[in-house]
Parts: structure tokens; sequence; C-alpha cells
């Protein structure tokens, strides 16, 4: 289930980095490592027919890799 919808994310958005987590009893796919609120919003809104219960969460993050 959550490898599915990784690998699915990953073919959408292959720079984009996706995290899986685990808080009992549920498995969580976290993605990307936005500096910006408005960033994550951007691909929350491309994404969101493909993930429609998707929702931005604000954490630490790790600096996106540059390419």
């Amino acid at each position: 289930a959550v490898d599915d919808a990784r690998s699915r994310f990953i073919a959408l958005f292959p720079k984009v980095d996706t995290y899986v987590e685990f808080t009992a009893p549920h498995y969580f796919l976290k993605v990307g490592d936005f500096r910006t609120h408005l960033e994550a919003e951007k691909v929350k809104a491309t994404c969101e027919k493909s993930f429609p219960t998707s929702f931005v969460v604000k954490e630490k993050v790790n600096l996106p890799r540059i390419d």
C-alpha cells in the first residue's frame, strides 16, 4: 500500500525526496523538503488528483538537493 503510493509519487516527481514513516498502527508517506509552505502547496496541488488525501505538514526538513 504505502510502497505502491511511493512508487506512483516517484514516477510523477522523480526529483522530490520521499520518506516512509511508521507511527503505530499506520505508515505515512512523506515527500519533499520544502523551504516554504508555498513550495509544498504547489506540489500538493499538482498531485492532488492522484493523492486526494494529501496535506502539508510543518516539520524539520533535510536541506533540498541542488541539481
